[in-house]
């Protein structure tokens, strides 16, 4: 992915932490390189921890989205 997309902002919205996990609400700005084509989404992550690392992730994205605003749409929710 970090082939195609450039991450230009990284938001986190709400963060959660329950003693070894944590859930995030971001939103994600990204460009594609080869077309400089924009998007912003929402997305979830969820992580445990181990000694201090990560040992388990999960992101949810809203994908069609995302997609949509790289193919030159407009986005379906505008943030």
């Amino acid at each position: 992915m970090h082939e195609k997309l450039e991450v230009l902002s990284f938001w986190p919205m709400t963060i959660v932490v329950n003693d070894d996990r944590a859930a995030l609400s971001v939103i994600i700005k990204v460009k594609d390189r080869a077309t400089a084509r924009s998007a912003h989404y929402l997305a979830a992550h969820f992580l445990r921890f181990r000694k201090n690392r990560i040992i388990d992730f999960c992101a949810i994205i809203d994908s069609l989205d995302a997609a949509r605003q790289l193919a030159g749409q407009e986005p379906t929710v505008q943030r």
